[in-house]
């Protein structure tokens, strides 16, 4: 009987001694970002607590594979168990509650993404969801209240590689700690290669992310192996000043770090090698001990996993409700509701499952509920299922809003590591550069290659969104880092003796007026700026516009003498064109529409901006082609067609049926015929 219980406690993972100082660690990880979500004009560098969490993470769970797997007591099974108890419960109970609360005080179009990110919260891939989507810093963001599952997304990537690696490098007798080292250093490589490649990807791609989890792995392979590793005898220096240091790098994290720098780049070490110094000077120094592990800290931590959880709906969903009331009372009171709910969370419902003998039976209810819950998120995106604000009279909006892309088959083309699509005709080739506002044209030219009426040419896109197609125009978004590399790429495909055509357009309208315009209080905007032999002037209260419309002026001028240019205007845009304008009421009572003007009035400032670069087109003989005389007469914009469909989406954007139909001003300009 006793080598029978021997035997089955073998079997059981072992665990690291309990440490009320990394529970400190925590403690500081969520509160920078609660700090940093309720407050981003503030503490701007308060998403690095992520990066905390990381670290911690790849300490803990590295050790409990390395410790099991030099006693032989590691189990699949047995450590998988225990990360479903760990993880699934408050994620069952947040996301269902954003269920109810999305189904109440959503709207169709805002619920169906809703469902997409249930789905992919529950299948622990929204950072790859997110990644194809507008950005962790993006304004759009806000709106997205399971936005913050990303981070889990990489976490739970990690748990599923790692120990599976781990284990197969153990099997074969191969050296951990050069594995463990190898494969930070390639993911740190990737970080930075694609902090310039293409910064969303380096935040939300695991490959970019996993090496701050090694950084953790790497300590806990020297805790474990200490005998064995090849740095036992180097003397770092001091416990107590590797405590000061770790607490030091966090601090000036918090402080430099911001969403305007290449984040995670090289700044991400500031905070992964802060933490790792925290922890490595173990639970008996003075600062560990007693800061780190002040019950206040420790409490805080032990609640860390569901605050994180419950912050982030609570905010956007007060947001959603009162949008114009969201003020700083309003955000101290979301955080006080979240700190209460994950406080209810940990006590009723985390800690009694993780205490639980009946593991078995627990976990398979848990993959059970996960199932169900994936389901409706499935459901909702596919519109199955509806939210309570979905009256007839509002569906045509609804339809309007999220009307699907026209399926149009784009080949990618890869060029200097950048992709370009390609719809394909003939041999020559009209080359189109720009942003959102040059891709929502794309149906029209499938329109006109599928009517096969006359030869066309061959027509490339080449697309980065938030990106001005000018040389030497900047943003203080380091999302956009990518731009001069891209347009730098586009620039010399251009050169291609096939490339007859070059189009170039751009959303005009958002550079030179909105990004022109004083910034509001507590507005995050951007600022574009123009810089050149280390010059920098700013589009808000300075030269940048005209300095970008003089390099713009000199780039067409310089591809003109090769190719035939076309200047494309920015189409109109104004918040009553957005279909979404004319939804009004309470979110918490019934939602109406109200009347829909049939013209809006163009604004000063948008005719200036298209005379004036009208004018620059025709000084240096390339055509400009103006969508605003097109759909507008005598500066009154149509809102609907004469079918009464809205011509827009959004504010700025046209449809795409519409563009299909109506946009033939485009018509010679992208597929020139062929001789």
């Amino acid at each position: 009987m006793n080598t029978a219980n021997n035997s089955l406690k073998q079997k059981q993972l072992t665990h690291p001694k309990y440490r009320p100082d990394i529970d400190g660690l925590r403690a500081v990880a969520v509160l920078m970002v609660v700090a940093y979500h309720a407050f981003p004009t503030l503490f701007k560098g308060g998403f690095i607590g992520v990066d905390i969490f990381y670290v911690i993470s790849g300490f803990l769970i590295s050790t409990i594979i390395f410790e099991n797997l030099k006693n032989a007591t590691f189990s699949f099974a047995e450590f998988y168990r225990r990360r479903i108890k760990r993880i699934f419960p408050v994620l069952l109970l947040v996301i269902l509650s954003c269920l109810v609360a999305g189904w109440y005080l959503l709207l169709v179009d805002e619920f169906q993404l809703l469902g997409k990110h249930v789905a992919a919260g529950i299948a622990y891939i929204s950072n790859l969801v997110l990644w194809q989507e507008s950005g962790y810093f993006d304004t759009a963001s806000d709106q997205k209240p399971l936005l913050h599952l990303w981070s889990l997304g990489i976490e739970e990537q990690f748990y599923i590689l790692w120990p599976f690696l781990l284990w197969l490098s153990w099997r074969n007798k191969l050296n951990l700690l050069l594995i463990s080292v190898l494969t930070a250093g390639l993911s740190f490589g990737l970080n930075i290669l694609m902090m310039h490649l293409n910064p969303v990807a380096a935040f939300y791609a695991p490959y970019c992310r996993f090496w701050e989890l090694l950084t953790g792995s790497l300590w806990a392979y020297h805790s474990n192996f200490s005998n064995k590793a090849t740095f036992q005898h180097l003397k770092l220096f001091n416990r107590h000043l590797r405590s000061i240091s770790g607490l030091v790098l966090l601090a000036l994290g918090f402080l430099l770090i911001n969403r305007e720098q290449a984040f995670p780049g090289w700044w991400a070490l500031l905070p992964t090698l802060g933490t790792v110094l925290c922890i490595s000077a173990g639970p008996k120094v003075l600062i560990n001990r007693y800061i780190l592990a002040n019950p206040v800290m420790v409490w805080f931590g032990l609640i860390s996993y569901p605050l994180y959880l419950w912050h982030w709906p609570v905010l956007v969903f007060l947001r959603i409700v009162n949008p114009s009331g969201f003020v700083h009372s309003t955000r101290i009171i979301a955080v006080a509701i979240a700190i209460l709910l994950a406080w209810l969370s940990y006590k009723f419902l985390e800690k009694p499952i993780r205490s639980s003998k009946s593991s078995t039976n627990i976990v398979w209810v848990l993959i059970f509920l996960s199932i169900i819950e994936l389901t409706a998120g499935l459901a909702i995106y596919f519109r199955i299922f509806q939210p309570r604000n979905n009256a007839k009279e509002l569906q045509p909006i609804f339809n309007d809003i999220s009307e699907a892309k026209s399926q149009v088959a784009l080949k990618s083309v890869k060029f200097e590591n950048e992709t370009f699509n390609l719809i394909s005709s003939g041999e020559n080739i009209s080359f189109l550069l720009g942003d959102s506002h040059i891709q929502q044209y794309i149906p029209r030219v499938d329109e006109l290659i599928k009517q096969k009426s006359t030869n066309y040419n061959s027509v490339y896109f080449a697309i980065a969104p938030g990106c001005p197609p000018i040389p030497n125009v900047f943003e203080d978004n380091a999302q956009h880092l990518f731009c001069t590399q891209f347009l730098n790429s586009a620039l010399k495909f251009i050169e291609n003796s096939q490339v007859k055509v070059v189009v170039i357009g751009a959303c005009w309208n958002c550079y030179f007026i909105d990004q022109t315009k004083p910034v509001k209080k507590n507005d995050q905007e951007f600022d574009y700026y123009h810089l050149n032999n280390g010059i920098r002037e700013n589009f808000r209260n300075g030269r940048g516009k005209e300095l970008a419309l003089l390099e713009l002026k000199h780039l067409l001028e310089a591809i003109s003498k090769t190719k035939k240019v076309y200047l494309l205007l920015d189409n109109p845009f104004g918040d009553e064109l957005d279909p979404k304008y004319y939804i009004s009421g309470d979110r918490l009572a019934e939602i109406k529409i109200k009347p829909i003007v049939k013209t809006i009035h163009l604004a000063a400032d948008v005719i200036a901006i298209n005379a004036e670069m009208a004018k620059m087109a025709a000084d240096i003989g390339v055509e400009a082609i103006n969508p605003t005389s097109e759909i507008c007469l005598d500066n009154r914009c149509p809102v609907l067609t004469e079918d009464n469909q809205f011509i827009y989406k959004d504010n700025n954007h046209l449809r795409p049926s519409y563009i299909r139909k109506f946009a033939t001003y485009l018509d010679s300009a992208i597929v020139e015929k062929q001789d």
